[in-house]
């Protein structure tokens, strides 16, 4: 469990030291209100940003299902990654990850923590097949104060065990 804290320090450590850009990586619909609009993910395991190109994430909140319709990475050279995306109330309650040409990534989904208009922690299983856990903390801005992103990435850390014990997570 130490490599993990250690891990996860190196990493407020990285990005409280990102450029002016503050090009933090791939995001995520968020919003303070109704969860909607751009996040960026901050941490990801495993590596999302490398790997994926199209992506649809479903997660329940408050007995309501959401669902990001559609979502596309831009790598080019001018930008920095991002996602794009809208995310809908649906009527499916499942936590599923569908990334297209990559079905290893399939998952069940569950939102951990939600901090309004600060961050969100996913946790997902992967199939039985397939040993990846994947896990990721999402912020609501792209250059979040360092506080913000300090307190769910300690979040995670103090609670990784738990997270992997879900009963709501069918591993």
């Amino acid at each position: 469990m130490k490599w993990v804290a250690v891990a996860l320090m190196c990493l407020v450590v990285k990005l409280a030291s990102a450029d002016s850009q503050c090009d933090l990586g791939t995001g995520i619909p968020y919003d303070k209100e109704e969860i909607e609009g751009i996040g960026y993910i901050v941490y990801s395991s495993p590596n999302l940003f490398e790997q994926v190109h199209n992506i649809q994430v479903n997660f329940t909140l408050d007995d309501e299902s959401y669902d990001v319709t559609y979502l596309q990475t831009v790598t080019d050279e001018e930008h920095p990654k991002y996602f794009e995306a809208t995310w809908t109330i649906t009527d499916d309650k499942d936590f599923r990850e569908d990334i297209p040409g990559i079905p290893t990534f399939d998952a069940e989904y569950r939102l951990l923590a939600l901090v309004r208009g600060s961050y969100m922690i996913f946790r997902g299983c992967p199939p039985a097949f397939d040993e990846r856990e994947f896990t990721f903390v999402v912020t609501a801005e792209q250059c979040p104060d360092e506080n913000v992103i300090k307190e769910a990435i300690d979040r995670l850390a103090m609670n990784f065990s738990s997270f992997f014990r879900d009963p709501n997570v069918k591993c």
